[in-house]
Parts: C-alpha cells; sequence; structure tokens
C-alpha cells in the first residue's frame, strides 16, 4: 500500500504585520523539517525566536513509511525518531 504524506511550506513573510506589538507567533515544528531555517527565516523577518519547548519522539506511520527517503535528507539526526519543538517568536523590542 502507498502512504500519502502532505509536505507543505507556509510562506511567513507577511508574519509581522499579522502581529500585534506584543503578539507572538507560535509553531510546533520537525527536526525532520530543518528548525534552523525556521528560526533564520523568522530572525530576518526582525522577530525574535526562541525554543520553549522540545520532545524526541519515535517516528509515527508517515515517517515511517517514508524512512528509506529520509535517510538520504540531512535533517535526519537520529534513526527512527525526530526533535519536535515549539517555537515563540516575539518582535525584538518586545523581548521577556
Amino acid at each position: 500500500s502507498q502512504v500519502g504524506v502532505l509536505w507543505f511550506h507556509v510562506d511567513i513573510a507577511g508574519l509581522p504585520a499579522h502581529l500585534k506589538p506584543e503578539g507572538r507567533f507560535i509553531c510546533v515544528q520537525s527536526s525532520l523539517a530543518d528548525i534552523p531555517k525556521t528560526t533564520q527565516q523568522l530572525q530576518t523577518l526582525g522577530l525574535y525566536p526562541r525554543i520553549i519547548a522540545k520532545k524526541w519522539l519515535p517516528f509515527g506511520p508517515i515517517s515511517r513509511a517514508r524512512y528509506h527517503w529520509l535517510q538520504t535528507q540531512p535533517t535526519l539526526l537520529h534513526p527512527q525518531t525526530e526533535l519536535l519543538v515549539v517555537i515563540e517568536a516575539v518582535r525584538h523590542n518586545f523581548i521577556r
């Protein structure tokens, strides 16, 4: 059987325009999706990102089904597990 996978890219370029001065952006991201790239993009937008939670978890059914492909990707840090992080980003003038 074939497992369908939905990989998507969220365009965050307009994000600052949707944040109130004291607002914050929060997202959950997998280590399989290049966490450093996301934090760099947030910094480029004038936001201050930080990881506020993280947890290693075993692959779910979709990642297990795509394991052979994942082995060819530089974002695979550990076999059969991925790091999930919660990223919070605020404006530089509202750092807590």
